[in-house]
């Protein structure tokens, strides 16, 4: 299984919903994919969040950091080339990555 696929499934079995990649395709010397998803509530977000870094450590994938928003709307888990953005609907709404970058190519991921 690739690590986007083990990434995805993470965040889909802690139910998050809308799940989304944005392939950077060599455009950043930062990262490779943002993976973005959807959740209903903070309590949510940090069940995704850990599941998502759970999942990683236990395949051997990095966790360069886990970063939470001052109030739990957004959540953002580094595994160093592939970005998880967990949202609130209105966070995921208010900040668009989508469209901010919708020059790249976005796919629903499958799950």
């Amino acid at each position: 299984m690739e690590i986007l696929d083990i990434v995805v499934k993470a965040m889909d079995d802690k139910l998050a919903s809308d799940i989304k990649i944005i392939d950077f395709d060599h455009t950043s010397p930062f990262y490779d994919y943002f993976v973005i998803g959807t959740c209903l509530n903070e309590k949510m977000a940090k069940a995704i969040a850990a599941n998502i870094v759970k999942v990683a450590r236990e395949n051997n994938i990095e966790v360069v950091g886990v970063e939470t928003s001052s109030n739990g709307e957004w959540t953002l888990i580094d595994l160093d080339g592939i970005v998880c953005h967990v949202f609130s609907p209105f966070a995921r709404s208010n900040y668009n990555l989508e469209r901010l970058w919708g020059d790249l190519k976005i796919t629903e991921a499958n799950v």
